[in-house]
């Protein structure tokens, strides 16, 4: 069952989770300070894919986007985002420049995707791992051990 919110966009209740759907910089700036576990987010990368205005002057160079993800976020929660190869390190600097602390960086490394113009074809996407300073909330490494029972890596495969 979805609830209206005042600009039109829904609120999908789930059992404790919600998914928001709406411009994600509009709806942060309604939700309480300290009030989010995680952000898990996989913005625009400001490549101006195919030439799409949904892709330039992104949200990842955006200090204050960033503020206000970590207002939001509970203090040592934990924020993932994917980035691009050729634009993750201005994600990364606005990131730090709002206050979150840079943990890790991982890898998601697939074998689908086409080359873009003169360019190699993407086969991997960074995802920064960072943290709101404050008491961690601990990542349950013991559980996420592989089958062979190695610990879990800084990269996922897609074979596809």
């Amino acid at each position: 069952m979805c609830k209206s919110i005042d600009d039109g966009s829904k609120w999908i209740p789930l059992t404790t989770e919600e998914v928001i759907n709406g411009d994600c910089f509009e709806q942060l700036k309604g939700m309480a300070d300290n009030s989010v576990d995680a952000i898990i987010t996989d913005p625009p990368y400001d490549i101006n894919f195919m030439g799409k205005g949904w892709d330039k002057n992104s949200l990842i160079t955006n200090v204050e986007f960033w503020k206000e993800c970590m207002r939001v976020l509970k203090h040592g929660g934990h924020l993932l985002a994917f980035g691009h190869s050729r634009t993750s390190h201005r994600m990364v600097s606005a990131v730090e420049n709002a206050g979150f602390e840079i943990r890790d960086t991982a890898a998601w490394l697939y074998g689908n995707g086409f080359p873009k113009g003169q360019n190699l074809k993407p086969a991997h996407e960074p995802i920064i791992i960072a943290r709101k300073p404050g008491a961690a909330v601990g990542m349950n490494i013991e559980t996420c051990r592989t089958d062979a029972g190695r610990w879990p890596a800084n990269v996922m495969l897609d074979e596809a």
